[in-house]
């Protein structure tokens, strides 16, 4: 990226230097993929600044093109995106939509539509991103745009992935990558090899998810990668702990949030915290495990210290403090916080993560010394895990409800 900027420099000083005035009203254009740069590597505001500048250089050209200011809007919405401002993206992309919608410019509708798609995923509203990725789809089928057609299967898997069908899922992760590895699209491998990593992770084959991972945290280093090389160490980390390499998936964690926390990724910093205080409570570190549920939990507080009824990462906050409430036999403000929890992920229709809150349940009425009370949570959990093929969590309540019947 440092190169490509380089190079980019250089047709800016040929910009200036030249007399041609069709020649530098192409500026905003080199902008524009200066601010790529930029992204890629997490510098945000550079990005912005560079995006604001195509925006001048456009505007003093006289240009009005409706697809050239698309495109800045669009590149735009994306860096919200990567923040996680959901909403400031969603408005600028549609902004981005509004403008180019019916045009022949597909291969910009088709990018603006993808973006849409991964706003309304992470808002979880998966019949609307699965409506905006097909669009999507289609559009890049038409153009034989091998690379924009695995970025799309990819986030179809995405959406197979956050709704439980764990299989369709990895087929298109798997679809994704082959297109990808086609093209030579080194930096779409690498988010591939995440998402492969995840769903992995998700079906028990732990071998296969260290390998994917492993893939994607050499790519992105190779290629500067911030983002996608602290997506890597933090599956890694939760990986690590759940072999019961603590201190190891302390380490990768710990590399993880210092990477969100440079370049401002809240959503992504919130999981981090999340997986730290998840790993020290299998530790056995209590105290740690409440603190850094304690940060998770404040980033999301809304008004008056509450969080957010439809956030699934709020279910996954309140599923923490009811695991380290029951750990401290404070056992009917646990119940109250996983019924929080379960009621958010039933709402939100995440099945595994629906299946996680019910196994707690299960633990809590053991703790209770009401087994007869415990089996119905952990049938609904062993339920969804059959029926989604998490096998090693299949495991995990299996025997559970053997102890349970003894």
């Amino acid at each position: 990226y440092e190169a490509a900027r380089s190079c980019y420099a250089e047709l800016v000083g040929s910009f200036i230097s030249s007399r041609g005035v069709e020649f530098r009203s192409r500026q905003h254009v080199v902008y524009r993929k200066i601010a790529t740069t930029y992204e890629r590597q997490g510098e945000f505001d550079q990005a912005l600044e560079q995006l604001e500048t195509a925006a001048q250089k456009l505007l003093t050209a006289g240009k009005s093109s409706p697809v050239a200011k698309a495109q800045i809007l669009n590149d735009k919405g994306w860096i919200q995106f990567l923040r996680g401002n959901f909403q400031e993206a969603r408005s600028s992309l549609q902004s981005a939509l509004d403008l180019v919608t019916g045009s022949d410019e597909l291969s910009v509708v088709a990018s603006i539509n993808n973006r849409l798609g991964a706003v309304s995923y992470q808002l979880r509203e998966y019949k609307q991103a699965a409506r905006y990725v097909r669009e999507s789809l289609e559009l890049r089928k038409k153009q034989q745009d091998l690379s924009g057609e695995a970025r799309l299967y990819n986030n179809l898997g995405l959406l197979g992935l956050m709704s439980g069908d764990l299989h369709e899922a990895k087929s298109n992760f798997y679809q994704s990558l082959e297109l990808l590895e086609k093209v030579g699209d080194t930096e779409g491998i690498a988010l591939a090899n995440i998402n492969l990593g995840l769903v992995k992770y998700d079906l028990g084959d732990f071998a296969a998810a260290r390998e994917h991972l492993g893939k994607a945290v050499s790519i992105s280093q190779r290629i500067g990668h911030r983002f996608y090389l602290g997506l890597a160490n933090m599956y890694l980390g939760r990986l690590e702990s759940s072999q019961g390499g603590f201190e190891r998936a302390d380490e990768l964690l710990a590399q993880s949030q210092e990477i969100f926390e440079e370049l401002g990724a809240q959503d992504n910093l919130v999981d981090a915290y999340c997986y730290r205080s998840e790993n020290y409570l299998a530790w056995g570190n209590f105290e740690s495990a409440a603190h850094w549920c304690r940060i998770a939990r404040s980033k999301l507080a809304i008004g008056g210290g509450e969080l957010a009824s439809d956030s699934v990462q709020s279910g996954r906050v309140l599923r923490l403090q009811g695991s380290l409430a029951r750990i401290q036999g404070e056992l009917d403000q646990s119940g109250r916080y996983l019924q929080e929890s379960a009621d958010i992920f039933q709402q939100a229709m995440e099945k595994l993560e629906s299946a996680r809150t019910a196994y707690e349940l299960g633990m809590l009425e053991i703790d209770r010394g009401m087994p007869g009370r415990a089996q119905p949570h952990f049938e609904q959990a062993r339920e969804i895990f059959i029926e989604v093929g998490a096998e090693k969590e299949l495991e995990r309540v299996d025997s559970q409800l053997e102890a349970s019947l003894v």
